[in-house]
């Protein structure tokens, strides 16, 4: 059993440890794997992944879409520049990790 498992590529024995996710430690480096490509990028990820992280990029957009709305885009009836002002201090967070993951959904080589 270890004969064959050393007759296979490097790349064939990681996936299929990669697959595995059965102990702890497994699901640990698969997460920490994902949560690289996500806040740091990787030139080298598929373009499946690349299309999911672009989706998931717009979790946040939303979320700051949905503070300008429900304070304002200044207009007197909502919050005037006050409120544009809040709704600009409490979205940028939102923003920011928007850029972030859409900077690393297209990062290359």
């Amino acid at each position: 059993m270890v004969e064959e498992q050393e007759k296979k590529p490097e790349f064939v024995r990681n996936a299929e440890a990669r697959q595995h996710n059965i102990l702890f430690s497994d699901i640990l480096r698969n997460g920490l794997s994902f949560n690289y490509f996500l806040w740091k990028g990787s030139p080298d990820v598929s373009l499946a992944h690349r299309l999911g992280l672009i989706f998931v990029s717009g979790i946040p957009l939303t979320y700051a879409a949905a503070i300008y709305d429900a304070v304002g885009w200044g207009t007197e009836d909502r919050g005037g520049p006050v409120g544009l002002l809040v709704a600009t201090f409490i979205a940028s967070p939102f923003f920011y990790v928007t850029g972030k993951l859409l900077r690393n959904a297209f990062r290359r080589k």
